[in-house]
């Protein structure tokens, strides 16, 4: 299939001609690609990209106030331990196992790329 050999030459130059050019140069045994199917291509790539930032800022941001929770939970026992109740840290574990549990939702929803196959 043409789409197999794609990633290669796309990385190689972004103009549709140069890439079409490039794939009758390897000779390759596969059928030589069409505009549409490189354009189509491309497009989907773009759009994956998109999608992987968008999981990667998503989860930044959350962990991030993963962190801050951490933060003013460690200073209050710390710092605070005399005037702490128990209500109040089992508050903070309530919101600390909510932020997780955010993360992990983040983790697995379907739009989400999967992390392990990215650099």
């Amino acid at each position: 299939v043409c789409v197999d050999i794609l990633p290669q030459y796309v990385e190689e130059s972004e103009d549709v001609g140069a890439v079409l050019r490039i794939a009758k140069k390897k000779k390759s045994k596969q059928r030589a690609c069409t505009a549409r199917e490189i354009t189509m291509w491309g497009q989907h790539s773009q759009r994956e990209e998109k999608q992987l930032e968008a999981a990667v800022e998503s989860l930044f941001s959350r962990v991030a106030h993963v962190k801050n929770a951490l933060h003013s939970f460690i200073y209050k026992l710390e710092n605070e331990y005399e005037r702490l109740t128990w209500p109040s840290v089992l508050d903070n574990f309530a919101l600390l196992s909510g932020q997780l549990n955010t993360i992990n939702k983040l983790l697995k929803n379907e739009k989400t790329p999967f992390f392990a196959t990215k650099l």
